[in-house]
């Protein structure tokens, strides 16, 4: 085709041209269309199509100009391809001559069109999410998939590190492992900005036949701002190797913007969820202290009657034969007595002796005991202190708190295991950690965990908990437990600032 006069048309109308003869050889391609393909003139003319898209085998555009040619019908489409990290629409016409083919960056719109879509889908999971972490999920993956993103990760912040706690399209396994270093100082000039920043970083991957490699990614980090300046989290977006194109960082800036004013409506109402089951809580363990006060003082009176005639019948001649009969007995009404003793623990307000005290030398005034109770039972028990403020405790309970602690985490062990005791600060808090190896809490009991006589185990009285949750309060401290397969964490958050 001869394009003489007409070629100043083609190069001044808005899509990209470029025509192919019948054996799929450029003859022409405007400036856009080389602005689109990423070819100069000289590269394209005069080269076959599947030469010149060698990079981009199965291109998905290649099919629909083979379509069109076979049917003799103009064909229309729109993908995003990979090669560019562009939304393109293109339109294939054939003729005798071979085809002619009008193409547009449609990148920009298209994300523009997403936008809406996605900030709804996101907003409309507040509905029904349960919790902080499942939300944040959710915004990592609707925020990846909206803007074409090879992978990414979520991350908080736990003991001034950033940890990845939330992937897509990345393998469970690195969640728990810190953030790489290289992106830190750019997640601190995105938070010091408030706005996304793109920077390319050397990673390494696992190839299954070249072993490990390490190429150039082009990375976006997203802080996730609430209430104003404080930072929840940070999001990481990879995208190789094309990189992040304008529409996409646009697309970020806006939805930056959007989550930090979702996140504060979130925040808000999980604190309204968690006051309501704390009132909840409340309201049981007052019914439960009523309860007690009314009948312990029945049910004692005939048990130490009952126990009294037992030991004066088992040093009666006649009785000498069902000597270990009259033991058990004894034992049971002891063992129900000390349990309605722990009961009344939970459930009746005890006078407090609360004085200045670093909970450490209260941790390792209990070592001995910690530790010959897991060696009773073939295991261990590690303490990991670190440096921390003194509260305003009740040295008596924060023991008792301790203990049942780890005699849980013992108990929830069945082979050998290790007990790891810890303390640190974070922020405004003085944290007490105390970590097993068992098997995890069954999900069906985790949201009801100190409520009383609730358990899980065969010989328990499920008031352990429910005591440290009494102690807890008592001090205005806060219980957090994480638990899985492989182990449960318990978290006493004690606020530094009661001194």
């Amino acid at each position: 085709m001869q394009y003489g006069n007409s070629a100043v048309l083609l190069e001044n109308i808005s899509d990209g041209y470029f025509a192919l003869d019948t054996n799929w050889r450029f003859t022409y391609a405007n400036a856009k269309a080389q602005k689109i393909l990423r070819k100069t003139w000289q590269e394209l003319i005069g080269q076959n199509i599947y030469v010149v898209l060698a990079a981009g085998r199965g291109h998905p555009f290649l099919d629909k100009y083979q379509e069109a040619v076979a049917t003799g019908q103009v064909v229309e489409a729109e993908s995003f391809v990979a090669e560019y990290n562009s939304w393109l629409k293109s339109r294939a016409v054939p003729y005798s001559g071979g085809l002619l083919v009008f193409c547009q960056d449609i990148t920009t719109e298209r994300y523009l069109r997403r936008l809406p879509e996605t900030f709804s889908s996101i907003r409309n999971s507040l509905e029904w999410i349960t919790d902080m972490d499942h939300f944040i999920q959710i915004i990592i993956t609707s925020l990846a998939a909206g803007m074409d993103c090879h992978s990414a990760v979520g991350c908080r912040q736990e003991q001034d590190r950033w940890q990845i706690r939330y992937v897509y399209n990345q393998s469970p396994d690195i969640i728990g492992v810190p953030l790489t270093d290289s992106i830190i100082p750019q997640l601190t000039a995105a938070i010091i900005r408030r706005q996304p920043v793109v920077f390319e970083r050397e990673d390494s991957f696992d190839a299954a036949e070249s072993g490990t490699i390490c190429a150039r990614v082009a990375t976006l980090v997203m802080p996730l701002f609430v209430r104003g300046d404080s930072t929840i989290g940070c999001l990481v977006f990879d995208n190789s190797p094309a990189g992040f194109n304008d529409a996409q960082i646009e697309f970020s800036q806006q939805a930056m913007k959007f989550i930090e004013l979702l996140l504060t409506n979130a925040y808000d109402i999980t604190e309204i969820k968690i006051m309501e089951k704390e009132m909840q809580h409340l309201d049981r363990l007052n019914l439960v202290g009523q309860l007690a006060a009314g009948i312990s003082h029945e049910v004692r009176n005939p048990m130490t009657t009952v126990r009294g005639f037992l030991q004066m019948l088992m040093k009666k001649d006649g009785c000498q034969q069902y000597q270990e009969y009259f033991e058990l007995m004894i034992s049971e009404l002891d063992r129900a007595n000390s349990i309605i003793s722990e009961f009344l623990s939970v459930a009746k307000p005890r006078q407090q002796d609360c004085r200045e005290a670093n909970i450490n030398n209260i941790i390792r005034a209990i070592e001995p005991l910690l530790s010959s109770d897991a060696l009773a039972a073939g295991k261990y028990v590690v303490l990991e202190l670190g440096a921390v403020h003194n509260l305003y405790v009740d040295e008596k309970e924060i023991r008792q708190l301790l203990l049942n602690l780890v005699r849980n985490g013992l108990e929830a062990m069945s082979g050998t295991g290790t007990i790891m005791v810890r303390t640190y600060e974070e922020k405004e808090q003085v944290i007490l950690v105390v970590q097993d190896e068992g098997e995890g809490i069954p999900s069906h009991i985790i949201n009801r965990l100190g409520t009383p006589f609730l358990t899980s185990k065969a010989n328990g009285t499920g008031l352990g908990l429910a005591v440290c949750y009494g102690i807890a309060s008592r001090h205005n401290a806060q219980i957090d437990i994480t638990t899985g397969s492989t182990g449960t964490t318990v978290y006493v958050k004690f606020n530094k600032k009661q001194v």
